[in-house]
C-alpha cells in the first residue's frame, strides 16, 4: 500500500479502508487484539498491522499541539529496550511491571504542557489499551502460557511498530 506525503490528500481522507473509517475511535482501539491479528469487518478483512495501525496512526496524527513524532517515538524505544532484555518468558515477567510503567510515562506526557500536552488523551488510551492486554500468565503457570503470554508482547512491539511506521507519513516531524 503506497501512501502520498500530501497534506492535502490526509486533508480529504476518511480511512484507509473504508469500513474502519465509519467507526468511533474507541471501536477501531477494541479491534487492537494481540491474540487476534486479523479481523472482519462489514465482510472486509483488516490486518492488526495494517489497516488497523494504519488508521490508529491517522487519527493519534490529528492532534495538532502535540503528538510529535519524536515523542512518541521515545515511548517505542522504550518498548525495544524491553524487548532486546528479554531473552526468555521469565525475564518477561520480571519486567512486566517495568514495561507497565510505560502507562505512567505517557500519562505524565499527558499532563505536562497545560492546555497544549505533549500527547493526548488518544495517544495516552491507546497505549493503556495495548498494555493492558499484557498479563502474567494464568494460574496454573505452564509454558504454553508463559509463551503465550510474551507473543502477546512480541505482537505489542510489532503493532507498535507498525504504527510508528504509519505515523511518520502524517506526521512527519
Amino acid at each position: 500500500m503506497a501512501h502520498q506525503n500530501s497534506s492535502k490528500e490526509n486533508e480529504n481522507r476518511v480511512s484507509v479502508n473504508k469500513n474502519l473509517g465509519f467507526i468511533s475511535f474507541d471501536q477501531l482501539k477494541t479491534l487492537i487484539d494481540f491474540k487476534k491479528l486479523q479481523t472482519e469487518i462489514k465482510g472486509e478483512e483488516v490486518f492488526l498491522f495494517d489497516e488497523i495501525a494504519d488508521e490508529m496512526a491517522y487519527r493519534i496524527s490529528k492532534y495538532e499541539d502535540g503528538n510529535k513524532s519524536s515523542q512518541l517515538r521515545k515511548y517505542y524505544d522504550e518498548v525495544l529496550m524491553w524487548d532486546k532484555k528479554i531473552k526468555n518468558p521469565e525475564q518477561y515477567f520480571e519486567y512486566l511491571p517495568l514495561i507497565k510503567m510505560i502507562n505512567a510515562k505517557v500519562a505524565y506526557a499527558n499532563g505536562r504542557g497545560g492546555n497544549k500536552p505533549l500527547v493526548d488523551k488518544n495517544f495516552v488510551d491507546l497505549i493503556r489499551h495495548c498494555l493492558g492486554q499484557l498479563k502474567s500468565p494464568d494460574k496454573p503457570e505452564n509454558e504454553d502460557s508463559k509463551k503465550k503470554a510474551l507473543a502477546t508482547f512480541t505482537n505489542f512491539k510489532l503493532f507498535f511498530e507498525a504504527f510508528m511506521g504509519f505515523y511518520k507519513v502524517y506526521k512527519p516531524k
